[in-house]
């Protein structure tokens, strides 16, 4: 990765990182236009991360007099002019062994060896005096992603350097905003910050929009807002939409990103929580409503989705480049939430679910065992109109000779997790698994909606990788991730919790 250049000021702290600059930048910004919460999440930021720069420089510091022994300084110095007799001595010992200096007449003509080297060069400007500060520095200096993949990751570009990547993507998944305190998830296992979720992704869209980056679109995976704003929703007079309002405020920060660079949603069940999916297809979330998204897609789509049901289609697919095909899967076209209980397809789901739940609350798995602990309302099916869609996009794939990925809220596949079962996994995984695996274009799958990491690859060579949440990271830290896209692999560039890896396509 190469080095980053930055202005240092007289006044700065020696412990001061760019980092820290940053977020001192977004306090004042904050604190200028009136945003007293944000202000105050930042001003935590802000302390937080001076009291670890402080403690990391001079833990540094401290490091480096213990490595370099300085009470040997004064004596190595002498050695080096000759003026000391030592059982191991260097060239000059030995050939000055009798010329012995006073301290003070040593002084000056170390002095003078220093001065002598700058005789045939004049001082810089004072305006060109731009210091540039090297990968390899103190660790609080580095970006976010790379302070989590260590030391050996860090000192590489993600790309290798390579000058073949065809285009690349920002991803972000979970990120669950909601105006309330921070909460543990229902196993007691996790924190969940919801109003910090916000935070993060006000990161990431400042990252993202850095002139350094290019960037052809942005991949959200699900779950944008949580469903605790229903709760909000009620708590409120019937004038104000907690959840709408959530939204709004999401939606804002995703705006700042330019608009060649559009925001394809995936629909989570949080989605489903807040609004019908009459109120979702008219929303901003679909593709075709927002002008960035449906200009993109006027131009790259691949093929046109059809549906049974009145809302438009939440599965579409489109071509970034002419050697892959990209297809959003609607992970919730089969569903216990955003149909009405009347209609025939909340009916097939409930009945679905009820051969193997028969728990009063169908969110629990207690009593499923193994594969069929998925059968939970939270999670859903694709239906077959789906599915016949979806197996005509890999055939057009496969005429334009083209690499397919799959985007999906829930995961495809049981992973590495098939004996104790997978809560996180599709109704019919099967049936969507057979036409992947039919095709034998399909390069890799991702997926959200769990909170965690999990990789792995399947029998017939696809990657399958599920992102951490934005809603359960830490602190101080994020979740998101740059993905550049090669012709034989794609190139995960993780920030925060998220793992940087490499995907080598198998065929």
């Amino acid at each position: 990765m190469p080095g980053r250049s930055t202005k240092v000021y007289e006044t700065d702290r020696p412990w001061l990182s760019v980092h820290l600059k940053h977020l001192i930048a977004r306090r004042q910004k904050a604190f200028a236009s009136g945003n007293q919460y944000l202000f105050k999440i930042l001003r935590n930021k802000v302390n937080r991360e001076r009291k670890r720069c402080q403690r990391v420089y001079y833990e540094n510091k401290v490091d480096g007099l213990h490595a370099s022994r300085p009470r040997n300084w004064w004596k190595e110095v002498k050695q080096l002019c000759g003026s000391t007799k030592s059982t191991e001595r260097d060239l000059k010992s030995k050939l000055h062994k009798d010329l012995v200096y006073k301290d003070a007449v040593l002084a000056e003509k170390i002095n003078q060896a220093f001065v002598s080297v700058m005789k045939d060069y004049s001082p810089l400007a004072v305006g060109a005096q731009t210091f540039f500060i090297p990968v390899g520095g103190v660790i609080s200096c580095l970006p976010l992603g790379v302070r989590t993949v260590g030391w050996g990751k860090a000192a590489m570009d993600p790309t290798n350097g390579d000058t073949d990547v065809l285009f690349s993507f920002g991803l972000i998944t979970d990120i669950q905003y909601a105006d309330i305190c921070d909460r543990q998830n229902s196993a007691k296992t996790r924190w969940r910050r919801y109003r910090n979720a916000l935070c993060c992704l006000q990161e990431a869209v400042d990252h993202w929009i850095r002139p350094s980056r290019s960037l052809s679109f942005i991949v959200q995976l699900g779950d944008i807002i949580d469903g605790f704003n229903t709760d909000l929703n009620d708590a409120n007079d019937s004038e104000r939409n907690s959840s709408q309002d959530a939204l709004d405020l999401v939606m804002r920060e995703f705006s700042k990103l330019p608009p060649e660079i559009p925001v394809f949603h995936n629909l989570g069940n949080h989605e489903l929580y807040n609004f019908s999916r009459e109120e979702l297809s008219a929303s901003i979330l679909h593709p075709f409503n927002s002008c960035e998204s449906s200009e993109y897609l006027s131009k790259h789509q691949s093929l046109p989705a059809v549906s049974e049901e009145e809302t438009k289609p939440f599965y579409f697919s489109f071509v970034p480049h002419p050697k892959f095909c990209f297809v959003y899967l609607d992970s919730y076209d089969t569903s216990l939430h955003g149909f009405d209980e009347t209609s025939s397809t909340y009916k097939d789901a409930l009945a679905m679910v009820r051969k193997y739940n028969k728990n009063g609350d169908l969110d629990s798995a207690d009593g499923l065992h193994g594969l069929n602990r998925r059968f939970v309302a939270y999670n859903g099916g694709i239906g077959p109109m789906q599915l016949q869609w979806l197996q005509a996009v890999l055939e057009v794939a496969i005429e334009n000779g083209q690499k397919a990925v799959i985007f999906s809220h829930v995961p495809i596949s049981p992973g590495n997790r098939p004996r104790r079962g997978a809560v996180d996994l599709l109704w019919n995984y099967q049936d969507v698994l057979k036409v992947l695996w039919q095709s034998g274009c399909v390069v890799a799958c991702f997926h959200g909606h769990t909170h965690y990491d999990d990789y792995f690859v399947d029998k017939h060579g696809i990657h399958h990788l599920t992102f951490e949440g934005v809603i359960t990271a830490p602190l101080d830290s994020n979740a998101f991730a740059t993905l550049h896209v090669k012709n034989d692999a794609i190139v995960i560039e993780g920030f925060g919790v998220i793992e940087s890896r490499v995907l080598k396509f198998f065929h």
